[in-house]
């Protein structure tokens, strides 16, 4: 992720150098000038574009990142509720189904307050 700050940091200093040269550009009423003017657009277009693919590639890894960690915390919780239940021996079918239900409620308190 530093690459990716490093990047929007360096190339955000496009956008208003190019604003600058426009306008500058535009004060002159000449053909190069005009062409000028158009050449600093599409630089500030592309800047302007990849600044939207860099924030939305981080806004991938960070959800991909809060799944990942959900999932594992999840897989935690069962792990914990299976091991008591091997310690306490077998359960018969109505103290399995309570026991089940906790384990669910815990996961929906957990994804309610993670999500």
């Amino acid at each position: 992720m530093v690459p990716l700050l490093v990047y929007s940091l360096s190339i955000g200093f496009v956008p208003p150098y190019a604003l600058k040269e426009i306008l500058a550009a535009l004060a002159h009423d000449t053909p190069t000038a005009r062409q000028k003017a158009y050449l600093w657009a599409i630089a500030a277009f592309f800047a302007n574009l990849s600044f939207a693919q860099v924030d939305l590639f981080q806004a991938w890894h960070t959800r991909r990142c809060y799944e990942r960690t959900r999932g594992q915390l999840f897989c935690a919780i069962h792990y914990k509720a299976l091991r008591r239940r091997e310690i306490n021996g077998n359960l018969n079918s109505n103290e399995a189904n309570s026991k089940l239900g906790k384990i669910i409620n815990i996961m929906r308190c957990v994804a309610l307050n993670a999500g």
